[in-house]
């Protein structure tokens, strides 16, 4: 019995293009991957801050309420939600307002010097207890609340004479709000 290898080999050459073909309708692997990303982290709090306006208007007040360096006017209140956050991660939290310190006294917020700004006042950021809360240090937020939500925190503004002179004008000044988890 004879072979013919020129006709097995034709036969492979008419079918290799099949096994080619076969081999292109497997899909690649690596192309095929379902990324899942996520986190995970020790606890923290759901901070929403689309649902805060961040703006703080205070009143317009005379330079007359301030006679002493060092004198404060009416407070205005302003908050903070924290969003959803248990007890013991929000008594591990400290919020840090973050901004330009004024020159005379460096643990109030700086009025923004512009050509028309006020001069002679910072801006004192105090707790409910009337504690100051210094710029640039971290303030501990504490609670004995063991529940998961009300957990907003309330602060107070004022404006605050660092000379015997306040002369009048606009009061600007920011902030930046960070969260420090310890």
């Amino acid at each position: 019995m004879k072979i013919n290898y020129s006709g097995i080999l034709g036969a492979i050459l008419l079918f290799s293009p099949c096994v080619v073909l076969a081999e292109n309708i497997v899909l690649d692997p690596s192309e095929n991957i379902l990324e899942f990303q996520g986190k995970i982290i020790e606890s923290s709090c759901a901070v929403d801050l689309a649902n805060h306006d961040f703006t703080v208007t205070l009143d317009k007040i005379g330079t007359n309420q301030f006679s002493v360096a060092g004198a404060k006017a009416a407070p205005v209140d302003f908050t903070i939600d924290l969003g959803m956050c248990t007890s013991p991660t929000r008594n591990n939290i400290s919020v840090l307002f973050q901004g330009d310190e004024d020159p005379q006294n460096t643990q109030i917020l700086a009025v923004r010097q512009q050509r028309d700004s006020a001069k002679g006042l910072g801006l004192a950021i105090y707790d409910m207890q009337n504690n100051l809360i210094p710029i640039n240090r971290p303030y501990r937020f504490f609670t004995t609340n063991s529940r998961v939500f009300e957990n907003t925190e309330k602060f107070v503004v004022r404006y605050k004479s660092t000379s015997l002179n306040v002369l009048p004008g606009r009061v600007n000044a920011e902030a930046k709000l960070l969260f420090i988890y310890q």
